[in-house]
């Protein structure tokens, strides 16, 4: 019989007890979200431009593979925010979802691709406004059509708070895309450098103002008004999240690389993908990038809505626009602006921009009583596959 010395039993307890808490971790980890199980297909996304495959095989493995990557970005950085103050702790949940339309952006930016990264911060907003406004309360309401005791129709409710914040929240990018469009249209063909200038000052101007909103809307929602908009989550809903705080970081940190690495292959896929499908970019910017980006988002809201806790899919919804609106748009301007030192603007074609204002009107009037039902879910997802 093999006797192990002290030293050598003590090592091998460690390696037993590390094995069996990364097992937990990873189990965890995976059982948290159906969508983590997607997993599987970052290996194959990563090596795909290597392989002989069609650009349509590289754009849609890498597009799946973003979207497990969002989700356990999301489940990393809420485990760690455990840790941190109150305003902290709220302001890293809510940028959490939109950290893989970020790092998109930003490798758009790098390039050239400026009317990608355009298309995929109006087709983000359109997203969450139409089709995963329209799932939850669709969903939602038929989960959740009829009273349990009266057995009549019922409604689902949000906090009017909420309602009136996504009506405003939702006018401000929507302001300055039209006043891109009047801009343009003012000068015309006729003054195509001065129309350029006025419509870049202008954007880099309200890129300024977008900011400085944004952290008023998270000092009004956090600090002053919290009372206007839904509570925490309740115990029973929470994940939960019993991973180490050293596992979390470690989980977040390959996650961003593995996200950088798939979101490059997506951004570097996406001309050859149009030329072989015969696809506009502009379409893949505003219909399937976003899909991809925001599938994490839309699953969790989506859950909570069939849940009968639409509160809580509203501020879901809420703080993706807002996020998308107020934080990343600004930031791609300015990073553009002094990073790259490249000239991007918030000026779209007359079809996205008249879209996206009918799209914001639409949305306006179904959450302005903050009550929902399967039928305006049918309302908005008709309006998106319209558009579609």
């Amino acid at each position: 019989m093999i006797r192990l010395c002290s030293t050598e039993t003590a090592w091998l307890g460690w390696v037993v007890g590390a094995a069996a808490q990364a097992w937990h971790e990873t189990k965890t980890i995976m059982l948290s979200n159906h969508l983590h199980w997607l997993l599987v297909t970052v290996p194959f996304a990563i090596s795909a431009p290597k392989r002989s495959w069609s650009p349509v095989t590289v754009f849609t493995v890498n597009s799946f593979a973003i979207m497990p990557l969002s989700a356990v970005l999301s489940f990393a950085i809420e485990r760690i925010s455990m840790n941190l103050g109150t305003e902290l702790r709220e302001l890293l949940r809510a940028t959490s979802g939109n950290a893989a339309e970020f790092v998109v952006g930003i490798l758009a930016l790098k390039h050239d691709l400026f009317t990608l990264a355009r298309s995929i911060v109006l087709g983000s907003i359109l997203f969450s406004l139409l089709p995963n406004m329209g799932l939850c309360f669709f969903l939602g309401g038929i989960a959740n059509m009829r009273d349990r005791v009266t057995v009549l129709g019922t409604e689902q409710c949000f906090p009017q708070g909420t309602a009136q914040t996504i009506c405003t929240v939702i006018a401000v990018p929507m302001t300055s895309v039209a006043m891109s469009a009047i801009l343009s249209s003012e000068f015309g063909d006729e003054h195509p450098a001065k129309r350029d200038q006025s419509i870049l000052a202008f954007s880099r101007g309200a890129a300024i103002i977008f900011l400085l909103l944004y952290v008023t809307y998270h000092w009004f929602k956090s600090r002053t008004h919290s009372d206007l908009f839904c509570d925490e989550t309740p115990p029973d809903e929470t994940e939960d999240s019993v991973i180490s705080i050293v596992a979390a970081t470690a989980v977040l940190a390959i996650t961003v690389a593995l996200a950088v690495i798939c979101a490059d292959n997506l951004v570097g896929s996406i001309n050859p993908f149009a030329e072989a499908t015969h696809v506009g970019p502009d379409f893949i910017g505003f219909m399937l990038v976003p899909i991809a980006i925001n599938a994490a988002k839309a699953s969790a809201a989506v859950g909570k809505a069939t849940r009968n806790r639409m509160d809580l899919a509203m501020d879901i919804i809420l703080n993706s626009i807002t996020e998308t609106g107020l934080l990343v748009a600004p930031c791609l301007v300015i990073l553009a602006w002094a990073l790259f030192h490249k000239s991007m603007t918030l000026h779209f074609e007359l079809v996205p921009t008249v879209t996206h204002v009918f799209a914001t009107l639409a949305a306006a009037v179904v959450v302005r009583d903050g009550r929902s039902n399967y039928l305006e879910g049918a309302l908005l997802l008709g309006f998106f596959s319209s558009y579609s």
